[in-house]
Order: structure tokens, then sequence, then C-alpha cells
């Protein structure tokens, strides 16, 4: 049976680690927890558009052809412990009657490089931000 997995994640965040990355040079092994990008409406909404394409595209092709396919979110299964993350994914994919059996992810995977969770803690010129994506201080 196959079964095709899209990850999503959070478009402000995917963009916020993407420049983290130039930043530094890497996705990897970097904490850069402490760096603070500058934000770019303009690239923004074009980095927006072509991933919100990629995913489009993405789920037109899995049901053009017919195959089935579950949608999982990064924060989801980031927000529980690593030890957990492959009975979460065995569960969603269990859905469709699909046994991926017993399998664990290994204790070497990469930590969380950007643990702030707070964006104007991660980006400098937060006002534009806030302009820029419509979000608003709660």
């Amino acid at each position: 049976v196959n079964l095709t997995i899209i990850l999503v994640r959070n478009i402000v965040d995917m963009y916020i680690s993407l420049k983290k990355a130039r930043m530094v040079g890497t996705y990897t092994r970097v904490d850069t927890t402490v760096l603070k990008i500058d934000f770019n409406c303009d690239e923004f909404e074009e980095y927006k558009k072509c991933i919100e394409l990629w995913r489009t595209t993405a789920k037109k092709e899995v049901v053009k052809y017919n195959i089935p396919y579950i949608i999982l979110k990064y924060e989801d299964l980031v927000s529980i412990p690593v030890h957990e993350q492959g009975l979460y994914i065995s569960s969603e994919v269990g859905k469709h009657s699909i046994d991926l059996g017993h399998f664990s992810i290994p204790k070497n995977v990469r930590p969380k490089q950007d643990k702030e969770v707070l964006y104007e803690n991660k980006i400098k010129n937060y006002a534009e931000f806030l302009e820029c994506t419509g979000q608003y201080l709660i």
C-alpha cells in the first residue's frame, strides 16, 4: 500500500529558519536561538507563494494518481518527546490501515536549533513583520 506523508510547517517559522540558516551557513548543529533576522516583506511574500504552490501541487498530484496521503504538522511532531514521535507517526499512518510495526526515532536525532518561541525575539524589525503578516500582539 502506498501512502504519501506531506509534512507541513508554519510558513513564518520556515522563513525565519531559512534566514537563520543563511546567517550561520547551515541548518544543522548550530544553536540559533539568540539570532534575530531582518524581516523582508517582499521576500517573505515570495517565499510564502512558493511554499503554498508546493503544498497545493503535492496535494493535487496525490489526488490525481489516487494515492492516499496524510498531512502531518511539524509543530505537532516536535511538540512531543522524541521517543514518542515514532508512535505518533505510526498512529497517523495506521488510520489508513498501514502497520509500520514498531520503530523509534534515533536518539541522536538533531535537536531543535531555535528554542525561542516569540517572534518579537526572533525578528529585529518586528513592527514591519506585524504590518506585513497581519500578526497582532495579544
